[in-house]
Order: structure tokens, then sequence, then C-alpha cells
């Protein structure tokens, strides 16, 4: 948290006149001198800090799961904390909690009738939300595209109807983009949902788009959302966006035949009914509010936030204990509150009123936060001047900064322009499949294989073009088989592991070597090799270890001895935990020596996902 406060009193004595021989007495009125801030932040201290949070992220409290007992006891804790600083609820009736009402949404299920012909949701068409409308007819909007003066929409009416539109750009007759000039599309190819939001912004109720190199791997999400237990959480009530859906190429031909080479808008008439229907279960949730009142504009408020729940226990009763993320923010903001009303108790308190809010759902799409300030805000947000988050309190990001700022250097490299543009086009590609899917923030959905397939998409141009230079860490991360398949960092609250898999590669030959920085063996006796490691998603054991003394940088060329490292086999459907494997007796290698984890993965028979983390070689 940035603390600004200023600390400069300027006087100003205008005109003041004194005679010798005047009796007139000059009053200077007493300045009261206000403690510096740092006073009351030394009340900080580690010592409490730790206290509360082994409490609030132990085991009892179950991973603080949204809506489950362990949340329950969560808010219980905060707001006996409130009431033992004395500390007032920010809500008018005493009341710490502010109900939330959440609903976990399951896919979707129904058709579409188009002229008496049915078209099944996950096999003509992919849509995230229900639909009951009925249309007489179907505008057709070409690309879907307005920009200077182009427009798909400037001879139809799109208003309240349903509208078919492509991807794609228009183009000139000598093959460049129109909207360019130049043979480099515009903005609006770089994520189909622009289309379909524009569309919506200019009044269209419901939106079909084709795009047939999008369509195959919405299905491919769609097909393994539907068999999860678990849907998206969002807040009950909130206006939902207008019906989308991504079609396939037979419904895009059965709506229009020449859909491909037609850029011409026009009139479909065309009778569609939709029954379409989303179920939900709702979930009681709450935020935790408290604030300070101002002593010189208390009807300005300042917000400082945190988020107090966390995803609780995992299949196999793991407890995700949420001790970083963000129970880290969460007690550091009940010693900020601390903090604050020590200075309010000496005559020093904050001229405008602070608000500590402590919102739930934050790992389910922001929720909590959602709820405060576009439902519910207890203050009026025309009267709050700053909105502070501790998203964590506890983790260093150097690492991720510094690959940050070499990715800068490399985009501003005109010698690089080409790999940079690969990049960004990939990532771009990524990103419109991950919002099309609407699960973004689901920390459940990006531990699954779907999401490894998407992210891949931009992290393969990563692995093949920048992971020589910002990659592993030292680590050799060597493809064998000629695809683009690699080992990648990955993390879970805010741990850090290597991950591959090779679902939905398209791969029928996986072969990945993953190899330590070489070990100097000879320096120690008695060595012994450990590693952690998950398997996930599992269709067969697909990974070995084994050391090598003579490799120079080709896995290929070196020799290689298999250990006796027993690999685990995880659950069928998600994700089975760590185990630890070893420790592995080593003592009979001399020499230097590196470890090579070798994955033999193939799609679709043979993609067991996995998670390697904590290598250690030990010895005397």
């Amino acid at each position: 948290m940035t603390t600004k406060m200023n600390k400069t009193l300027s006087l100003s004595l205008v005109g003041l006149l004194l005679a010798c021989n005047s009796s007139q007495k000059t009053v200077i009125p007493e300045v009261k001198q206000v403690a510096s801030p740092e006073v009351y932040a030394e009340t900080i201290t580690e010592a409490e800090l730790k206290e509360h949070l082994y409490i609030y992220a132990s085991d009892e409290y179950e991973g603080r799961e949204t809506g489950e007992l362990g949340q329950k006891k969560a808010i219980a804790y905060l707001k006996a904390e409130y009431e033992n600083l004395n500390i007032r609820a920010a809500k008018n009736n005493g009341d710490y909690f502010q109900k939330v009402p959440l609903e976990v949404a399951q896919m979707p299920t129904g058709s579409l009738m188009i002229n008496g012909t049915a078209f099944t949701l996950g096999k003509d068409f992919i849509s995230f939300n229900d639909a009951g409308a009925n249309f007489n007819e179907i505008v057709y909007a070409a690309y879907g595209i307005e920009e200077g003066a182009y427009s798909d929409f400037k001879n139809i009416d799109i208003s309240n109807k349903l509208v078919l539109i492509k991807d794609g750009e228009p183009t000139n007759s000598d093959g460049t983009y129109f909207l360019t000039g130049t043979e480099k599309p515009s903005n609006w190819s770089e994520d189909p949902m622009k289309r379909i939001q524009f569309a919506m912004d200019k009044g269209a109720k419901g939106v079909l788009l084709y795009s047939p190199n999008l369509f195959p791997r919405v299905l491919a999400y769609y097909n393994r959302s539907k068999n999860s237990s678990s849907g998206r959480m969002s807040v009950k009530g909130l206006q939902k966006i207008g019906f989308s859906a991504t079609i396939s190429d037979d419904m895009a031909a059965s709506i229009l035949p020449n859909i491909l080479k037609d850029n011409t808008p026009k009139i479909l008439s065309k009778t569609v009914s939709s029954d379409i229907i989303g179920n939900a279960d709702e979930i009681d949730s709450e935020n935790v509010v408290a604030f300070i009142k101002g002593t010189e504009k208390p009807d300005e408020y300042v917000v400082i936030s945190s988020h107090l729940d966390h995803i609780g226990v995992n299949d196999d009763g793991q407890i995700n204990n949420g001790a970083d993320d963000d129970g880290s923010g969460t007690v550091a903001l009940l010693e900020i509150a601390e903090a604050f009303k020590n200075a309010s108790e000496a005559g020093d308190g904050p001229k405008r009123s602070v608000v500590f809010l402590h919102v739930t759902g934050e790992e389910k799409g922001l929720l909590g936060s959602l709820y405060y300030t576009d439902v519910e805000p207890i203050f009026p947000l025309s009267k709050t001047m700053d909105f502070i988050i501790i998203p964590t309190a506890g983790w260093t990001r150097s690492m991720a900064l510094e690959r940050q700022q070499k990715l800068q250097a490399i985009s501003e490299d005109s010698i690089r322009s080409e790999d940079w543009k690969a990049y960004s086009k990939a990532n771009r590609l990524s990103d419109s499949i991950m919002n099309l899917t609407g699960n973004r923030n689901d920390p459940y959905f990006i531990h699954t294989n779907t999401y490894d397939s998407i992210y891949n998409i931009g992290l393969n141009e990563y692995n093949k073009r920048f992971n020589v230079e910002l990659g592993l860490g030292g680590w050799d991360n060597i493809n064998i088989s000629g695809t683009s398949t690699d080992w990648f960092i990955s993390s879970f609250s805010s741990n850090f592991y290597s991950r591959i898999s090779a679902f939905s590669s398209g791969n029928s030959a996986t072969d990945v070597w993953l190899i330590t920085p070489p070990i100097d063996l000879d320096a120690t006796t008695g060595e012994e090799l450990s590693f952690d490691l998950e398997a996930a998603y599992d269709n067969g054991i697909i990974l070995s270890v084994s050391v090598s003394t003579d490799y120079t940088g080709d896995p290929t060329a070196a020799t290689w001895q298999r250990l006796d490292a027993t690999i685990p086999t995880g659950p069928s459907g998600g994700f089975g935990g760590f185990n630890s494997i070893g420790p592995i007796n080593i003592s009979c290698i001399d020499g230097t020596a590196v470890f090579g984890f070798f994955y033999e993965g193939s799609d679709p028979s043979a993609t067991t996902t996995y998670h390697l983390d904590n290598l250690e070689v030990t010895g005397n």
C-alpha cells in the first residue's frame, strides 16, 4: 500500500501592520503537530501478522471455499477482530456482513430450430448462455465491421434481431486488406469477441459467429466442460450479455450456402426458435466491511480491499490453504485497520473515511468486488476517492518482472520483429478463445487440460522463439519429436513448477526432455535424488527419469541410465496432488551428471499431464 501524506504547513500573513507604540496584541493560532505516519505504521508487526495468518490459513478453515463452512469461519474471524478493535461496521444496522447472492451455472443444453431444421448445442453450435427468444429473420452483417467510411451495418437494422457474422475482413482486388491497405489485417482480426460485442452494443439480441478456425477449439472446450461437476459462478441477478454462439460449417452453410464468398449484408427470411436452458445452484456468501470515520471529510471515502476466501479442498482431500493468496492480504488489511484505529484514538485520524473491504468470490471472477461496485455500494462511488487493493502481501515477483523487461526489449528490437509478430498473433488468438469460454478467472478451469490447450497457443510460440533466452532458468527443455509441445513454467496459489501435457496438441509423437543443469557429484558422498511430481488426467505412465555423465546438449547423443523412480498414477479426470519421489540412491554415480525427465506423449492416447517441483540432490 502506498500512503501519501502532506506534512507541509503554509502560513501567509498579508498586510500585518505593527505600530511601535501600539498596545494591540497579535494572536498566532496554535498549530497542532501531527505525528509521523511511521509511528502508527510501526504497530504493524511481523509477529501479529504471523499470529493472524497461522490461524486464518490453517487447515481448520478448509481453504475458505466461497460459500462453504471454511468461508463462514473466515468471515466470523474477521468480524470478531473488528469488534475487538472497536472498529464499527460499515452498514448502518451494525452488520459487518454484506450478503452477496451467487449462483453456479451448469453448461446449458438445448437446440436452435431454423426453418424446421434442428441444430444441436454441442454439435452444430456452441453457446455458454441460455436463450429462449424467437425470430422471424436473421440479419446477415457479413464481417460485422464498422470503421471509418466502411460499415457492414449501414443498410441494415439489427436492433433486437438475431445477427449472423463471419470472421475475416474485406479485401481489395490485389489481395490487400481494405481497412489497412496492406497485407496485414486490422485489429478487427485480433479478437472475434470484438465483433460480437460491437453487434450487441448496436442493439443485437443475439449473434451467430461463423469462424472455421475458432469452432473446433471452442467445441473441444465445451465437450470437456460439460462433463465437469463444477460450473461457472456468477453474481445472481446481474444483467447477462445477449445470446451468442459459434456455429459449425454445416450450420453456416444451411443458413447461407455461399457465406464464405457472400460479403453483402442482407435480411435472411428464416424462422428461428431457441430452446437453450441453463440451470444454476444458489450460493450464499458475504463480503465483510468495516470503516473508520474521517475527521474533516467524513463523506469522502478511501477503500482498502483484499479478498477473504480461496478455493477450498481438492477432490483428493488436499487443502488449498491460500496463505499468500490472499490470506497475507487479509491479515495485512486487519493490521492496517488497527494502525488507523490507533491513529484515530491518538487524535491523528484520517481526514477522509477509510473503508476496510474484504470481498468474496475473487477466485471465481472478482464477484464480491463486482457486487459492491455494481449492485450495492455501501458508500457512494461518486464520493469514493481511491480504491486500494492488496492482492497478496507476501509474494515477490522479481523473476516475472525480469522476464517482462526482457520481453519488452525483444518487442522493441527491429531484428526480432518477425518473432514478436508471430508471438503476438498467437497470444491474440489464445485470448479470443479464452474470452469465449467465459471462464478465464475460474481457478478450477485454469487447472484443466482444456485451459492448457488454449493457453499453449501463445505459449508454444513463446517456447519456440524465446525459451532459450527466457526459459527455465538453466535447465534444458528439448523437443526431439519436431513438435511445438514443451515443458513450461506454470503456477497455482503462487507455487511455481514445470508442467507438460500432450493433450490437444494434435501430435502423434511428443517426445520432450527436461534436463537439469550439471551437478558435480565428486564433491560429496552418499548422494540422493528427490523431487515432487503430480500426475493429472492420467491415461498411462509416459514419464521416465534418467541420469547422464556425458550429456553435452544433445540428449539423443548422450548415454542415459534409467533411475528407479516411482512415477505416480493420477486420476483420469482431474488433479491428484503432488507426490514426494525418493530419496533415490545415486551415490554410485561419479563425475559431473545431469538428470533428465523424458516425456513420451501421443495425442489423444497418451496425454497425461505432469507437474514437477522441488528437485533436490543431497549428499554428505
